[in-house]
């Protein structure tokens, strides 16, 4: 009886103890970063879109530590346009680099434009992008959480994938781009990547893994500098929530790791958004956020998330929200079977898979399987395809006249 009483003594000590050691390690390591020296050649090239998505772009770059002039120069059929600019200093916990931005306006309807960036004596190639045409309808692709531990390969096939789709305006990315804010992580993931950013607006949100942990909560200083995106969100979430209107469609994308940690910016975000819900008359509205709204996977649950945001997604007719985070395929309508409340879509394309836990009337999961999303709009319908590395359709869902189809 004593040895019994002395088990249950140690158990009921060192279960408690093990949780805590994991969840202090979850909270509050970060990986280290190698130290790092940045090469004095542009890499890092991001187109992205200015807040008149028909006529802005800016492209972002990242070359060497040491602050100087640097160009862009543009040319779209005989006329050359030089952009001149200055860098920034990032300094990050093992190196510094300089970050380069330059915003080009009054870009014409289907227009083609090539550029090529200058520092110093330092050139790269010529890359170009295409404006659209002045229709109604646009596609894109969405990419839940990559990120990928290793060498990047899942991310070589994804952009393999990627390249398939000569129809897409810009690429959505959920969040956990990387999987810690490290050089390292960086580096494999514009590897991977090489020849679509350059080329296609990339539309980010900020997920947990791009955040430094501990107390303060920081975001990788790497990040506005490499995404960079209009300053119309929240004063709390400047250049990481903002919106994005096109001809029929209203793109919304959120900080959700920021509000997690922040009872003051998950008001302000609140407040922010139902203000832009309230005046926003585009036929078709989507959010994206790293946070799942409604959780696959047991434990992790988003209460405060839902309780504030849920309200303001029904009250506003969202269409769709796309969230990642759970590494797995999830698919929840709230009402169901009752058409017209939002569809809710956790996606990852990643070699981490979890296995989600939850089913209800509804709901569809689909798990150890790599899916990104094609998604059509036009001034009729919204069109959603999940689509695997294997090029099945795992999902379709159809959006039109005031009602929902979808096909497993």
């Amino acid at each position: 009886m004593k040895k019994l009483f002395i088990f249950l003594i140690s158990i009921s000590i060192v279960i408690p103890a093990v949780l805590l050691a994991y969840q202090w390690r979850a909270w509050f390591h970060n990986s280290p970063e190698e130290a790092y020296v940045t090469p004095h050649r542009q890499d890092r090239i991001i187109l992205s879109f200015g807040e008149d998505t028909e006529h802005e772009r800016i492209i972002s770059w990242r070359c060497g530590s040491t602050l100087e002039e640097a160009q862009a120069e543009v040319v779209c059929e005989k006329d050359t346009c030089f952009y001149s600019t200055k860098g920034e200093l990032v300094r990050t916990r093992a190196g510094e680099s300089t970050f380069y931005q330059v915003f080009l306006s009054d870009l014409q309807f289907n227009k083609k434009y090539s550029y090529r960036l200058i520092n110093g004596q330092d050139t790269t190639m010529w890359y170009s992008f295409r404006m659209p045409g002045d229709e109604k309808k646009l596609s894109f692709l969405y990419i839940g959480d990559v990120q990928d531990p290793e060498d990047g390969e899942l991310l070589s096939q994804l952009r393999k994938s990627v390249q398939q789709y000569t129809d897409v305006n810009f690429l959505v990315f959920g969040g956990d781009l990387i999987e810690s804010p490290t050089d390292k992580y960086w580096c494999n993931w514009f590897r991977s990547m090489q020849g679509v950013p350059e080329r296609l607006p990339i539309v980010a949100a900020t997920g947990n893994h791009e955040y430094i942990k501990g107390f303060s909560h920081q975001l990788d200083p790497r990040w506005c500098h490499t995404f960079v995106n209009p300053k119309n969100g929240p004063q709390s979430g400047k250049g990481r929530s903002y919106i994005l209107n096109f001809k029929e469609l209203s793109l919304i994308v959120l900080d959700s790791e920021q509000m997690s940690g922040s009872p003051a910016s998950l008001y302000s975000h609140h407040f922010w958004l139902k203000r832009e819900l309230e005046k926003c008359h585009k036929k078709w509205k989507i959010v994206v956020m790293h946070h799942p709204i409604y959780s696959a996977t047991k434990g992790r649950d988003n209460t405060v998330l839902r309780w504030i945001f849920r309200p303001l997604f029904e009250k506003y007719k969202v269409n769709l929200v796309l969230e990642g985070h759970d590494h797995c395929y999830y698919r929840k309508i709230t009402n169901y079977p009752r058409a017209g409340s939002p569809v809710y879509i956790v996606s990852s394309c990643s070699p981490k898979h979890y296995r989600p836990q939850k089913k209800e009337d509804g709901d569809y999961i689909v798990s150890d399987k790599d899916l990104y999303q094609y998604i059509s709009v036009d001034e009729n319908k919204l069109h959603l395809k999940s689509i695997g590395l294997d090029n099945q359709i795992y999902d379709d869902i159809l959006f039109s006249n005031n009602k929902i189809r979808y096909e497993e």
